[in-house]
C-alpha cells in the first residue's frame, strides 16, 4: 500500500477527511478510488455527499459524507453516511433520527487555502479555542453534548461569530437522584460474558493489555491477572481514582445498558474507544433476555431496585455504535460487539473467522445426502403414531354407514 503525505485535511485517529472542493489537490491514485466507490454505489445520487473519509496511510476510501449546509452552519450535521466494508459493499446509514446527529469542527481544514470563506471559517475556531472550548474533543462530536458545553461556557455563535450569552437555566429530572448505577455490579466467580467473548477469539493469550471500562468489583480484573494477562480497569463507584490507561484492548461491559442519560451514555462509549489501540468490546443486555419492573425512565426502566436499565436489539446496538463511533462494529455474540481501531487486526479478526465458517461449511457438505426413499422413511418413522390415528379414523369413516338427515 502507498503512503502519501496529505498537506490538506482533517485528521482523526488516523483517518483524513476531505471535502470534495479539494479533491484536485489529492493524489491521482486517491481520487480515482473515491470515483470508483462514488459509481459503484448506485444508492448514492451524483452530488450527495460533500466529504469523504480516507485511511490517511493508505488512501483507501471508508466513508462518503453528507454535512448539512456545509458551507452556512457553523457546525454542520452529519445527515447521511456510506461506509465501505471490508468485503467493498456499501452500507447507508441516516443520523439524525434521535435529535443527535455527529457534528463537524474546524471545517476550513476539509477546505483548500485559498477558500474564499477558509479565513472566517479558521477565525471561528480560533475564537473557540481560546476559550478552551475544544478541549476533550471526544466528548463535543455530537450536537446536544455541543450545545450544553456551549451553554456551560456562556457561548453562543451567531453565524461564524462567537458572541457571549446568558447562561440558562438547567432544569434537572427527579429520577435521576434515584437511580443507584453502582447496584448493578455483581460478584462473579468466572469470567463475564464478554470477557468470554475475548478468551474465545484469541484475544487473552497474555500477548495484549487489556483495560476494563466501569469494572464494577474488578473480579474480571483478578481473573485475568491470575492467567497472565496485563490488566487495569477503572469504576465511577469502586474504584473512581484509577487511571484510565490506553491498552490494546478495552472492555465495557455492561455499562451503557446502566446509564439513564443518553449524552454521558455516548460520551462514555467515545471515552472507552478513545482508550483502545487495538479493539472496543462492547456488552449489553439483549431485549427480550431479562425482563425487569418497574417504571419507564427515559429511553429504559427505572427498576424497584432504583437501577436504570435499557435494552437494545443486536441491530439497534449495531446501528447505535456505528452512530456514535463512525466505525463499523462486529457482531460476535447476542448483545457483544467487536469495533477495531486497528484495521489490520480487524481483517486478520474477519479472515479467521471466515476460514473457519468455511470448515465447518465444507464439513456439513461433505456430509452424505439422504436418498428420497431415506427421507420417506425417516419422515415416516418420526411421525408413526400420527399417522397410524390418522390411517385408523379414516378407515372407520369409510366402513360407517352414511346418515343421511332429510329435512
Amino acid at each position: 500500500m502507498e503512503k502519501t503525505r496529505i498537506s490538506l485535511g482533517k485528521r482523526v485517529a488516523g483517518d483524513l477527511y476531505v471535502h470534495i472542493c479539494a479533491m484536485s489537490q489529492l493524489p491521482r491514485s486517491w481520487r480515482e478510488r473515491a470515483e470508483h466507490i462514488a459509481s459503484a454505489a448506485e444508492t448514492i445520487p451524483e452530488r450527495d455527499f460533500n466529504v469523504i473519509k480516507f485511511d490517511e496511510n493508505t488512501g483507501i476510501v471508508l466513508s462518503l459524507l453528507s454535512y448539512q449546509d456545509f458551507d452556512d452552519s457553523p457546525f454542520p450535521e452529519l445527515v447521511t453516511s456510506w461506509f465501505v466494508l471490508a468485503d467493498g459493499s456499501i452500507r447507508k446509514r441516516h443520523f439524525g433520527r434521535n435529535g443527535n446527529p455527529p457534528i463537524l469542527h474546524r471545517k476550513e481544514l476539509l477546505l483548500p487555502p485559498d477558500h474564499p470563506r477558509w479565513r472566517e471559517f479558521a477565525q471561528l475556531t480560533e475564537a473557540l479555542e481560546a476559550r478552551g472550548l475544544f478541549s476533550e474533543p471526544t466528548k463535543i462530536g455530537y450536537k446536544k453534548q455541543w450545545q450544553q458545553r456551549l451553554e456551560a461556557a456562556s457561548v453562543r455563535v451567531n453565524g461564524h461569530i462567537v458572541e457571549t450569552a446568558t447562561p440558562t437555566e438547567t432544569t434537572v429530572d427527579n429520577d435521576v437522584d434515584k437511580i443507584k448505577r453502582h447496584r448493578t455490579a455483581i460478584t462473579r466467580y468466572g469470567f463475564s460474558t464478554p470477557m468470554r467473548a475475548l478468551v474465545r477469539h484469541g484475544f487473552l493469550d497474555g500477548s495484549r493489555s487489556v483495560f476494563d471500562y466501569g469494572c464494577g468489583k474488578g473480579d474480571d480484573l483478578r481473573l485475568l491477572e491470575a492467567n497472565g494477562v496485563p490488566a487495569a480497569g477503572w469504576d465511577p463507584y469502586f474504584q473512581p481514582d484509577s487511571p484510565k490507561t490506553p491498552s490494546d484492548i478495552v472492555n465495557i461491559g455492561f455499562v451503557l445498558n446502566v446509564i439513564e442519560n443518553p449524552n454521558e451514555r455516548a460520551n462514555a462509549l467515545q471515552d472507552a474507544f478513545s482508550l483502545s489501540r487495538t479493539a472496543l468490546s462492547v456488552a449489553v443486555i439483549p431485549a427480550g433476555k431479562v425482563q425487569y419492573r418497574g417504571e419507564l425512565c427515559g429511553d429504559g426502566v427505572l427498576t424497584r431496585r432504583g437501577t436504570f436499565q435499557k435494552f437494545y436489539t443486536q441491530e439497534e446496538m449495531r446501528d447505535y455504535l456505528l452512530s456514535v463511533l463512525d466505525v463499523e462494529p462486529i457482531a460476535v455474540a447476542p448483545g457483544i460487539f467487536f469495533v477495531f481501531k486497528d484495521k489490520v487486526e480487524e481483517q486478520r479478526f474477519l479472515e479467521s473467522r471466515y476460514s473457519s465458517c468455511g470448515c465447518v461449511r465444507r464439513l456439513i457438505g461433505n456430509l452424505p445426502k439422504p436418498s428420497a426413499e431415506e427421507r420417506l422413511h425417516a419422515f415416516h418413522e418420526a411421525n408413526r403414531e400420527l399417522l397410524e390415528a390418522a390411517s385408523s379414523v379414516f378407515c372407520s369413516c369409510l366402513s360407517a354407514p352414511s346418515q343421511v338427515t332429510l329435512v
